[in-house]
């Protein structure tokens, strides 16, 4: 989990006027290979993990972007984004990163 606090110069980061957005979101990722085959294995317990979050706190998995499925509200006061990766493990880096580098789209 990681905290993103002030957009740098990529378009999605800045406002209407070209200023930074500030924001504070949590950006949780759970883990896993897609596909029917994996998923009761080992390899799949970070899905499991944000899959329960999700229904603890009621929110669907409605979205679909940067190569995750996003499920998304508030705890508090905070905007929580859970989101689990469509790629196999050892490229779930690419997807992580474009959320983190656009977090502010999310």
């Amino acid at each position: 989990m990681f905290s993103r606090k002030e957009g740098g110069v990529s378009s999605c980061r800045l406002k209407a006027d070209g200023s930074p957005r500030r924001f504070l979101m949590k950006l949780v990722v759970g883990l896993g290979n897609p596909g029917s085959e994996y998923a009761h294995t080992r390899h799949n317990v970070g899905f499991r993990v944000v899959d329960k979050l999700a229904s603890k706190l009621g929110w669907k998995w409605s979205e679909r972007r940067n190569r995750a499925i996003l499920a998304s509200g508030s705890i508090g006061l905070e905007k929580v984004v859970l989101a689990k990766p469509i790629t196999f493990m050892n490229l779930s880096g690419q997807a992580v990163g474009e959320l983190g580098r656009c977090a502010s789209c999310l």
